[in-house]
């Protein structure tokens, strides 16, 4: 669970969360809880991560060639990304 506040990235980018999120199945390791050489998984960690999502699209004016040019977008929104990652050193059980 991640609740409302700032955070900054390695490169200054804020993350604002506005609301509780709740990590979803997706949102998790596809780890068995098992590292590839059998140890125990110590613990799991939320990562928040920047993403700029490119938002209202717009047609771009022909070029004097009349060619065609599609379309660009005019806005970019900062969100974030969750995801849950293993952390830490893998505890061997005996």
């Amino acid at each position: 669970m991640v609740g409302p506040g700032l955070a900054l990235d390695c490169c200054g980018h804020e993350l604002l969360v506005c609301d509780r999120r709740r990590s979803t199945p997706a949102d998790r390791p596809r780890s068995s809880g098992v590292d590839p050489c059998g140890a125990a998984i110590r613990s799991l960690g939320a990562l928040l991560e920047y993403r700029e999502c490119m938002i209202e699209p717009v047609k771009l004016p022909k070029s004097c060639d009349q060619r065609e040019r599609g379309d660009e977008h005019n806005r970019i929104r900062d969100g974030y990304r969750l995801s849950v990652r293993i952390v830490g050193t893998p505890v061997h059980d005996p």
